[in-house]
């Protein structure tokens, strides 16, 4: 049995992606990005070592802390620092916490 064709009496709806953030989160990272690089430009050495330039911004704070939601672009909770020191942080968090760099 030959099946007929059936004429559409719509155009079928056009699929659009899915935002990979909220738009609140859009504008909280826009904020983030300018915010970055002001205070990038106003240190320019890192303050762990005072010798490399500073490239990374390091959020004082682990798990529930400063590096949570609207907490993201709270600048008294940055530290500027070059990638070396950044990893170092990260990747030995009790020397950190006793020099202060985590809370």
């Amino acid at each position: 049995m030959k099946r007929s064709y059936i004429k559409r009496s719509t155009k079928p709806l056009k699929r659009t992606p899915m935002k990979k953030v909220s738009t609140r989160q859009a504008k909280r990272l826009r904020t983030y990005r300018q915010l970055r690089r002001l205070y990038l430009d106003q240190h320019p050495f890192c303050e762990v070592c005072k010798t490399a330039h500073a490239t990374d911004i390091h959020h004082k704070g682990d798990g529930e802390g400063p590096k949570r939601g609207s907490n993201t672009n709270k600048v008294e909770h940055w530290m500027a620092v070059c990638r070396p020191c950044h990893d170092r942080i990260e990747n030995n968090k009790s020397w950190a916490r006793s020099q202060g760099y985590l809370t």
